[in-house]
């Protein structure tokens, strides 16, 4: 059988997601590791206040917006491999904040 360039590229595409699937499933796992300890979840709970995900600002320069969304971004694209629970527990009720007493 003849391989045409078209089957040839949607070999490679084929190839290429599954690549991409494999290294999605690795990131999870290693984010699971990361977050099955309290130290863990402080690190990522700095993160996200870091990103500055939830802050507000109307007056801005455009590019300290550029700048504000970048961080933002970063967050974005960890927070997908965070389990919802853990998310919650950092972004709405905050409970992993080191407090110094």
């Amino acid at each position: 059988m003849i391989k045409t360039n078209i089957d040839k590229l949607q070999e490679a595409a084929e190839k290429q997601a599954e690549h991409a699937k494999l290294l999605d499933e690795a990131y999870k796992k290693c984010f699971e590791s990361a977050l099955s300890t309290q130290n863990g979840k402080c690190a990522f709970q700095l993160l996200h206040k870091l990103s500055l995900w939830d802050e507000i600002s109307d007056s801005d320069t455009s590019e300290s917006l550029i700048y504000k969304r970048g961080r933002r971004d970063m967050w974005n694209i960890i927070r997908q491999y965070i389990p919802k629970k853990v998310l919650a527990e950092i972004e709405i009720y905050k409970e992993h904040e080191i407090t110094i007493k």
